[in-house]
């Protein structure tokens, strides 16, 4: 097909040739997955190979071409997504990022895992319960991590930690108060 859409950070649209292998949902939304030929192209062979994926409440018109492909009989959708977060693809490695909790926010995580290869590890001393997660850091996990606010701290990599800390800094500067005159 071709697939005319617009990014959310874009005032353009763009038309891609797309073969679309799969949906998936994620946070209430869902999307179709699949070989984007300008993508393939353009950066070669790359970790994801050439896959792309599309928001489908903002694909602005669909082409059908009437050509024919093959959907690669090794692709599995959630295998591409494993170290991933939500459905965001990245070429970065996948980490393990250690973390502890307070009681009260650990309930939460474990009706609603962080991510599905999240594992307890344990408590500290201070009963604060110690968790595990193995993905792909990229900035949406750091907004996953920041939405338990000062219920939960990095532990490890230290990378993410000082990138946790960084946002944090920046939020503060953004909300100091400031004394009236």
């Amino acid at each position: 097909i071709n697939l005319t859409y617009r990014k959310y950070d874009s005032k353009e649209s763009s038309t891609y040739r797309f073969c679309p292998y799969a949906v998936k949902e994620y946070a209430k939304r869902w999307y179709t997955v699949g070989l984007c030929e300008e993508k393939y192209s353009s950066k070669g062979i790359e970790k994801t190979g050439g896959i792309r994926v599309f928001a489908l409440d903002r694909i602005q018109d669909i082409e059908v071409t009437g050509d024919v492909f093959s959907l690669n009989e090794d692709f599995d959708v959630e295998n591409l997504f494993r170290n991933s977060f939500g459905i965001y693809l990245t070429d970065g490695k996948a980490e393990t990022i250690r973390f502890k909790i307070s009681p009260k926010e650990a309930k939460y995580i474990r009706d609603l895992p962080i991510h599905h290869s999240q594992r307890y590890a344990g408590k500290d001393e201070n009963g604060m319960e110690i968790y595990e997660v193995h993905v792909c850091i990229d900035k949406n996990v750091i907004m996953e991590f920041l939405k338990y606010g000062d219920g939960i701290e990095i532990i490890s990599p230290e990378s993410f930690r000082q990138s946790i800390a960084e946002t944090i800094g920046r939020m503060n500067k953004m909300y100091e108060v400031r004394a009236f005159s």
